[in-house]
């Protein structure tokens, strides 16, 4: 008796489908979006979400129809966030606009009197302008930095290891000996002013 040894077959077999339940219908998956979420927010696993809701409804929903619900609920407010601060943005956009554009109508009407134009409405018009801008993205990013004394740049000291009382007292020292010299130099300048 020989024994043949088989090699596997390059062909793919259909695999036998998966038993399913019935699929829910649209107001159950509705509700059961809705419940899946207030469990979600009270801390339950999805295990045990699956379970209240199968308790409920009579029917079973594995964990991954469960995870499967709640990423629909992430997407949904992701793209209602977006959508909320993109029409915010265009409302603040048109309320600019509008301002802008009732300043400029009050500059030309105002230089049309015999007392000129009124340079209220022309700050009105460059705030409305800045703010504009901004809210587009257009305007260079702000600068913002820190910096010692004078516009200096900031003196780091490196401590050799823990600190003694002598030398915390030390430390002190000099940065009261700083803090008086630029007092001083600040000084000068203010007695120059009250004089005048």
């Amino acid at each position: 008796m020989t024994n043949l040894v088989t090699l596997p077959s390059t062909e793919q077999k259909p695999k036998p489908a998966a038993k399913r339940g019935r699929k829910r219908t649209s107001l159950q998956r509705a509700q059961d979006v809705a419940e899946v979420e207030k469990l979600a927010l009270r801390g339950l696993s999805h295990a045990e979400i699956a379970v209240r809701i199968g308790k409920r409804t009579g029917y079973t929903l594995s964990r991954q129809i469960v995870s499967y619900d709640l990423a629909r609920i992430r997407r949904a407010y992701e793209t209602s966030a977006v959508e909320s601060f993109a029409a915010q943005r265009n409302k603040e956009l048109r309320r600019l606009e509008l301002t802008f554009a009732e300043a400029f109508d009050g500059w030309e009407k105002s230089c049309r009197s015999k007392d000129g134009g009124n340079p209220s409405f022309l700050t009105i018009i460059l705030q409305a302008h800045d703010r504009l801008v901004k809210l587009m993205g257009l305007a260079a990013p702000d600068r913002h930095e820190i910096s010692g004394a004078g516009g200096g740049p900031i003196q780091l000291e490196a401590s050799p290891g823990p600190l003694d009382d002598a030398r915390r007292v030390e430390i002190l020292k000099r940065h009261l000996a700083r803090l008086e010299q630029a007092q001083e130099a600040k000084e000068p300048a203010a007695v120059i002013a009250e004089a005048g």
